[in-house]
């Protein structure tokens, strides 16, 4: 199973004379309500989207390492940042030979779901508390 979550276009087409903007958020925003983190490198870049799977992962992307039953998603950092990753998510402390621009967000071991939950949620605008 792979997800990567981006939001919709902000920008209005018409004619064909102007670009959807890139949709946008500061990483603070989107971290909202996570909890005990620990962050390195760049402090709060505009994510464009949030991803799980690496090979979904777009230029602005927050990356979430999730640990799994077969594979670690530590595994795919590189590739990920090769992607153009801006900000990775992980239950692990920063490797010394990530790149300075990265930012490295380690989240509480045992808790990169919930984090990439609420991630999502945040960067969506929490669609769910709709359905209420």
């Amino acid at each position: 199973m792979s997800y990567v979550l981006e939001r919709g276009g902000a920008g209005i087409s018409r004619g064909g004379d102007k670009k959807q903007a890139e949709p946008e958020m500061e990483l603070a925003d989107v971290l909202e309500g996570i909890g005990d983190v620990r962050i390195t490198g760049h402090a709060d870049p505009d994510i464009r989207s949030v991803a799980c799977d690496s090979r979904k992962v777009a230029a602005g992307a927050l990356f979430f390492a999730l640990p799994g039953a077969k594979t670690d998603g530590n595994e795919f950092v590189k590739h990920a940042i090769e992607r153009g990753a801006i900000a990775i998510a992980a239950g692990k402390a920063r490797p010394a030979e990530t790149d300075p621009r990265i930012t490295w967000i380690e989240l509480p071991a045992g808790k990169e779901r919930r984090g990439l939950a609420q991630a999502a949620a945040n960067f969506y605008g929490r669609p769910a508390d709709a359905l209420r």
